[in-house]
């Protein structure tokens, strides 16, 4: 059966957006820990995105109620036509970035546990980061989790190749996360990176990270160091 939107308009988007943010809020403050540590950076970093995200669907949301005249003044736009492709642009532009904001912060978190864990990366790329850290936490349903995770992965690799997915030796991957289909067939164009698409997978890798930071061996860590941050503080800027 064809895939049915659920949110129709740019105002739904907005609130599906929303509620994201307010989840990943919601699984910073439940990790209290000082602003310089990875747990709070990247979720700070996920929600920045987010935020962005949200206003400019918002601000679409506001031009197709009414203010598109306004908009097309404020941009310069020579023919109001044009208003549809800049649209087109700024969704675009912000949904990947959502996404790929949010799997390189994902990725660096893990990263970061494990160099906290005296556990240098192994193997680089995020599916071989995940499973070692799922490894050494033994965390329960080791291979789901893994799967799960790699899917906001897997939409974010087809980006190398222009929305097309060329999986590993040439293999197609099919996940199902809350009764949503991710479907990625080898040399196929991907078609599940709609607004809701990428939401409701990053809320399952998100669930999955939380989880991550209630096992006994993270949650012992007084402090997980993000560099960047520490670099950054340490300059004074």
């Amino acid at each position: 059966m064809a895939f049915q939107n659920p949110d129709p308009t740019f105002s739904h988007q907005a609130d599906r957006v929303h509620g994201f943010y307010l989840f990943l809020a919601d699984i910073r403050d439940k990790h209290i820990t000082d602003d310089t540590d990875s747990r709070r950076v990247s979720l700070n970093n996920m929600m920045m995105a987010a935020d962005a995200a949200m206003a400019t669907l918002r601000l679409l949301s506001w031009a197709k109620e009414g203010g598109e005249s306004t908009i097309i003044n404020i941009l310069k736009l020579s023919k109001p036509e044009y208003i549809n492709l800049v649209a087109e642009d700024m969704l675009r532009a912000s949904r990947l970035f959502l996404l790929l904001e949010s799997q390189f912060q994902i990725e660096t978190l893990f990263r970061n546990i494990l160099l906290a864990l005296n556990h240098p990366v192994q193997k680089q790329g995020f599916y071989a980061i995940a499973n070692e850290l799922l490894t050494m936490t033994e965390i329960a349903d080791r291979e789901i989790k893994l799967r799960l995770l790699n899917v906001p992965a897997l939409m974010r690799n087809s980006m190398h190749s222009n929305g097309i997915h060329y999986g590993y030796k040439g293999s197609s991957t099919i996940e199902m996360i809350d009764n949503v289909e991710f479907r990625f067939e080898h040399g196929q164009r991907v078609q599940c990176g709609s607004w809701f698409h990428i939401i409701t997978a990053l809320r399952c890798s998100l669930n999955i990270v939380d989880e991550l930071l209630e096992t006994t061996r993270i949650k012992a860590l007084r402090s997980i160091p993000d560099r960047y941050t520490v670099q950054f503080t340490s300059e004074g800027k």
